[in-house]
């Protein structure tokens, strides 16, 4: 019931600070956002085509030689296994090349290249993006509530990592739980805070997101700079 109450009384002008810094900060950098997007949907589309495309030719190829009946089954499994791979392997650097991005935008110094930059420690990284997905899998198999709790706990570990890139994958989601302790329900309002902004990127198929997008993730930074002190 407390958390319900806090909730329902919840001020979301209490974070108009956060957010006005955030767009102070974007100005000038929408276009150069708007092409780290472009980045990311070309790379999204070329490894899905170049992956799929291989399945599809596979496809025809037994579909030539063999009954289709045992072709189809294989065509899922190709298809699940790209998208777990892409999930697993590719995604978790475009998140934190997003983060590099925004605390460039932050800083005035950012530059497309930033977003290439998790691969120096891609190995570590994808340890990262694994153990918080596998922890945050097991929480979800107990209730769905702590499944919740421990993904806000761990919704900072990209600006950990990349604030400290010599932790280890546990050091990184330990201080991300540690920071996150007691602003998970503060952090949750300033999402809904933006809730607007999530549905109008959805009623216009993703193109609200040229501002949306560094408008959000400044916010966040913003925020998880704001708990760090």
């Amino acid at each position: 019931m407390s958390f319900l109450n806090n909730f329902l009384t919840t001020n979301f002008g209490e974070f108009d600070s956060i957010k006005s810094k955030a767009k102070k900060h974007i100005e000038g950098y929408l276009g150069l956002y708007c092409a780290a997007d472009l980045i990311y949907v070309f790379v999204f589309c070329l490894y899905y085509g170049v992956t799929l495309g291989f399945a599809w030719l596979g496809w025809y190829y037994y579909l030539y030689f063999y009954s289709l009946n045992s072709v189809l089954p294989r065509i899922s499994e190709v298809q699940e296994f790209v998208d777990l791979s892409w999930i697993l392997l590719i995604k978790p650097v475009f998140s934190m090349g997003f983060v590099l991005v925004f605390r460039g935008i932050l800083c005035h110094d950012v530059h497309l290249s930033q977003l290439a930059e998790p691969f120096r420690i891609y190995f570590r990284l994808i340890v990262t993006s694994f153990l918080s997905d596998f922890i945050i899998f097991l929480h979800t198999l107990l209730l769905v509530i702590p499944g919740i709790m421990k993904d806000y706990s761990y919704t900072m570990a990209y600006y950990v990592l990349a604030d400290n890139p010599e932790f280890s994958a546990w050091e990184v989601l330990k201080e991300s739980e540690r920071i996150m302790k007691g602003h998970r329900l503060e952090f949750f309002r300033m999402q809904c805070s933006f809730a607007g902004w999530f549905i109008l990127k959805i009623a216009t198929l993703g193109i609200a997101d040229i501002y949306a997008g560094p408008y959000y993730g400044v916010s966040k930074l913003l925020f998880y700079k704001k708990i760090c002190g």
